[in-house]
């Protein structure tokens, strides 16, 4: 039977890439503030894929005004939530109407950060109470960036093939059938386990990270790493995150090829001096992963955020990525001050 994927947050770069993507292989059904809702129906939004010619994104979609009247007929197999964080009163407005039904979608979060399951937990239990076991969770790390631009009025959405990323259910949740569907979809994936979904998540972390203290001095990604003194600012954020992901027990993964534990242990074990003069090495392992834009900040929050509440609860100092919150906030408060 081919599954319903309900995909939250339609018309923006992930939640339209993933519609394109999976909807030959399975049910999709999109949901979207008005705007992109409009977009779709006018084949405002494109997808431009891996080199390919650009193709009008053609999706049904429900409009989130409207989705608590028909959620129930739509019987969703899972719902995908691919808007930014948090992701607490999302997952609310999408789950009360299965409040007291039999059958309950299951979540798929693809948000950044280690908070989004704890926040996603606690939302359902807020509408489902004891009952919110019954929910399953399905984590994804994506690796690859997804661009977005605007050309003759159009939005493309960029991204690159195949899509890469990481995946696991959260507690007892099977993962089997999705797994399936990303295979069919010619996605390439790595399935992680019980403990292995939060090694993959910390991983995924560490990789959002590179970059932040660049993006905070307006610097893209290469661009920054290839100045000594930010490059310095880079290893010592990423040092006291494996710092206080190590003080809590935890540990790092690789993800699609990806050799985080490595590169975490090379930064954190040689003297900076030297990792100052081997830097254009970590800029061409970078440069294979991520583009070379500077990195988005608004979700500050939950990248050196994340860390410095990791920080605090494993008793780690976290100077320099409160350093780069700080910088971060201020840009966004003067930035909001201008508009």
């Amino acid at each position: 039977m081919t599954p319903h994927i309900f995909i939250v947050g339609i018309g923006g770069r992930t939640g339209s890439m993933f519609a394109r993507e999976l909807g030959g292989v399975s049910r999709v059904t999109g949901a979207g503030l008005d705007r992109e809702i409009d977009a779709i129906a006018r084949g405002g939004i494109m997808t431009l894929a891996g080199g390919l010619p650009a193709r009008v994104l053609d999706v049904f979609a429900v409009r989130a005004a409207d989705y608590g009247q028909v959620a129930l007929r739509l019987a969703p197999d899972y719902i995908f939530l691919t808007t930014r964080n948090p992701v607490g009163e999302i997952v609310k407005t999408y789950y009360k109407p299965f409040a007291g039904q039999d059958k309950i979608p299951t979540l798929i979060i693809s948000q950044n950060g280690l908070s989004a399951i704890d926040d996603a937990k606690a939302a359902l239990a807020e509408i489902f109470g004891q009952g919110a076991n019954r929910v399953g969770i399905i984590r994804i790390s994506l690796i690859d960036p997804v661009d977005a631009q605007v050309i003759d009025g159009k939005s493309q959405i960029i991204y690159r093939l195949p899509i890469r990323l990481g995946f696991g259910g959260v507690g007892a949740t099977d993962a089997g059938q999705i797994a399936e569907v990303f295979k069919k979809a010619g996605f390439k994936t790595e399935r992680f386990f019980g403990p292995g979904v939060l090694a993959m998540e910390r991983t995924k972390l560490y990789m959002n990270l590179i970059g932040m203290a660049s993006a905070v001095v307006g610097m893209a990604v290469a661009q920054g790493l290839s100045d000594p003194q930010i490059f310095k600012q880079e290893v010592l954020m990423l040092r006291e995150y494996a710092a206080a992901v190590k003080k809590n027990k935890g540990s790092f993964t690789t993800l699609t090829g990806y050799p985080i534990g490595q590169i975490a242990f090379l930064l954190g074990s040689l003297p900076l001096s030297l990792l100052v003069l081997l830097r254009k090495n970590l800029i061409e392992i970078v440069a294979k992963h991520r583009n070379n834009k500077p990195k988005d900040i608004n979700e500050i929050d939950y990248y050196n955020g994340e860390v410095i509440r990791l920080g605090q609860k494993a008793g780690v100092p976290t100077p320099v990525n409160e350093e780069i919150v700080r910088r971060a906030k201020e840009i966004l408060k003067n930035a909001k001050r201008q508009s």
